[in-house]
């Protein structure tokens, strides 16, 4: 099985009528040390624009603005729902479409109960909300999931015909990232989405691992 630059391409541009949009979150929650989540949604931004000529109006980045003690910026529970569902619920018919989400992720075999996404109060996002928002999706539109948390194969529910998943963890693995090389997974899946040769799935699973 082989990650080619040029089935990304042919994904990112199959639709002919609907827009080229995205969602990207950083959560950091007042932790220096997670200042990465930001950077992953920058690259991602940048990566989207350049390689793929996705429009930057087309493109919303909601980075977790608590550290500025702003309460209507901070990305809460309530808020972090808001935003997802009503990208999902915005989504037409010919939609090329890209949630990417970089943060903590929560155990659902925890006692905390099945939560997924921790928001910045840290109460969670459970993946049972959006479910049936993503099978409301027009048939005709291809969405992507980049989910970069821990915990984060707990999202494979969420899998149907016409949504990708690209997840950075196991269903009880903590994903791995630095304040000085970033989350492993987003600089991996990046760097072999860029690269003009093949990368097979193999090499892929390894440069997550180096890292």
């Amino acid at each position: 099985m082989s990650l080619k630059t040029k089935k990304f391409e042919s994904y990112s541009s199959s639709s002919s009528v609907g827009k080229k949009r995205a969602l990207l979150i950083g959560l950091r929650y007042d932790q220096p040390q997670m200042i990465y989540t930001w950077d992953d949604c920058l690259e991602v931004e940048q990566f989207l624009i350049e390689k793929f000529n996705f429009p930057r109006e087309n493109i919303d980045r909601q980075l977790d603005l608590r550290i500025f003690d702003n309460e209507d910026d901070k990305l809460t529970n309530i808020t972090l729902e808001y935003k997802i569902k009503t990208f999902l619920e915005e989504t037409k018919s010919g939609d090329v479409s890209i949630l990417f989400v970089s943060g903590h992720g929560g155990n659902p075999k925890s006692e905390e109960g099945p939560g997924l996404i921790a928001a910045v109060d840290y109460q969670v996002l459970e993946v049972n909300d959006l479910i049936v928002h993503v099978k409301e999706l027009p048939k005709d539109t291809k969405f992507l999931f980049i989910i970069d948390a821990c915990f984060g194969a707990n999202f494979m529910k969420l899998f149907s015909e016409n949504v990708v998943m690209m997840l950075s963890s196991k269903e009880t693995e903590e994903s791995k990232g630095s304040i000085w090389y970033g989350s492993h997974s987003t600089n991996a899946f990046l760097h072999c989405v860029v690269r003009d040769s093949e990368t097979t799935l193999e090499e892929l699973l390894e440069l997550i691992k180096i890292n």
